[in-house]
């Protein structure tokens, strides 16, 4: 059981220029809403909430949902911090702020009961893990130049983002193959600009190019959605889903549509 004595709730906003970076366009803002618990024996638990571009949550209604969350808290004693969460505020669409909050719980149950944070997460724990470059929606020639930017940093994983036009998109991706062979593994996200037929259609031009998987060919709403990650599948080409995958119940509709290899979190 920990009881919470302190909840404070900071918004930060950092300029960027993320010229071409996915079908979304480029951010030139990125908030962050950032949460500190504290417990009577001064351990501190911390979350972050990073609204993403592909929503309509926004800095402040991410901050708002956690400061009315901060206030229920203190005073409070919590003991499954995976089961508090929903009762604390109205996370509505607002699932970076969800994500915050239950990391800061989650964070600080680690450091109160002395175990490590993966054991919050399921106990498993890695000795290393796999960093990727990522390369917006750029020529062919200007993707290179950064591939060997990356490879001279000891970065061989490849995320290049597609869902624009499959002509270009597919040129990208073949042209990276032809350049770098197995030097690379390459990855690519269309954040689901394709539509149905585009995505079997640039699925076919690009298995030479041998990708390791492929991320939201086509978005959520998509009604052919489960149909295409099935027939893309069926090419040998393993899927992957970010925009598809905000909750719980999202993932067990994903297991059970037998549609997905990888879940991007």
């Amino acid at each position: 059981m920990m009881r919470i004595n302190e909840a404070d709730v900071w918004e930060t906003a950092s300029e960027v220029d993320q010229r071409s970076r996915n079908r979304y366009g480029g951010a030139t803002l990125l908030e962050r809403v950032i949460i500190r618990l504290r417990d009577d024996n001064r351990n501190e638990g911390w979350g972050e909430a990073m609204p993403v571009i592909f929503t309509d949550e926004t800095g402040a209604a991410a901050a708002a949902a956690l400061r009315e969350a901060a206030g229920k808290l203190v005073g409070s004693e919590v003991e499954d911090p995976a089961a508090e969460v929903d009762r604390l505020a109205d996370f509505g669409g607002l699932m970076a702020a969800r994500s915050g909050l239950e990391t800061a719980l989650l964070d600080l149950w680690a450091r109160a009961s002395g175990k490590p944070f993966s054991d919050a997460l399921g106990g498993e724990r890695r000795d290393s893990f796999t960093l990727d470059g990522p390369i917006g929606l750029v020529s062919p020639e200007e993707a290179a130049e950064k591939v060997k930017g990356f490879l001279a940093s000891g970065v061989s994983t490849i995320k290049v983002k597609v869902g624009q036009d499959i002509e270009a998109d597919a040129r990208r991706m073949l042209s990276l193959r032809e350049a770098f062979g197995g030097r690379i593994q390459l990855r690519m996200d269309a954040n689901g600009g394709y539509s149905a037929d585009e995505a079997i259609r640039f699925s076919k031009k690009v298995l030479p190019a041998g990708i390791a998987h492929f991320e939201q060919p086509v978005l959520p709403s998509e009604v052919k959605c489960f149909d295409v990650f099935r027939e893309i599948l069926a090419m040998g080409l393993p899927i992957a889903v970010d925009e598809s995958l905000f909750s719980l119940d999202d993932a067990r509709r994903l297991i059970d549509e037998d549609a997905v290899d990888v879940g991007v979190i």
